[in-house]
């Protein structure tokens, strides 16, 4: 049987547990599932809820400081090296595109400053767009280009 969290006490004694832990021929039994599935999903579902829970109820300040004492991560904006922070700015055009035809990330042909702000503008498209009306475009145009 595998280790799971069922119960947490914190300092000020308040605690989180799980309420009324079901076991596995429990939860068949008492909403007659025929699928193993529906019984897993439902007896993992009561330690999600409690490890939410006590998600919820730590001080953001604690994990950081956890973080930071036991796994030696760092605050995203401390810089050991004391110098200044790259911007994309600090890069020169050529150095831009050379990075990028790198990563494959400007395909073959077509390669120009209008391309450069095609891409710009799509990646926003990717963000605020619907994903099915997307797709539905780039595959027509994938049909169009013969891709």
């Amino acid at each position: 049987m595998s280790k799971k969290i069922i119960k947490v006490i914190y300092t000020d004694d308040t605690e989180d547990s799980v309420k009324d832990l079901k076991t596995i021929e429990d939860i068949q039994k008492e909403f007659n599932y025929d699928k193993d599935w529906k019984t897993y999903n439902h007896y993992e579902r009561q330690f999600k809820d409690i490890e939410e829970s006590i998600l919820w109820n730590i001080d953001d300040d604690v994990v950081s400081e956890y973080a930071k004492d036991y796994l030696d991560l760092k605050d995203q904006d401390e810089n050991d090296c004391d110098c200044e922070e790259t911007d994309i700015s600090d890069f020169e055009d050529a150095e831009l595109m050379a990075e990028m035809s790198s990563r494959n990330l400007l395909g073959f042909t077509n390669v120009s400053i209008v391309s450069i702000d095609l891409f710009t503008r799509f990646s926003r498209i990717i963000t605020f767009g619907n994903n099915a009306e997307l797709e539905s475009i780039i595959t027509d145009l994938e049909k169009k280009y013969n891709l």
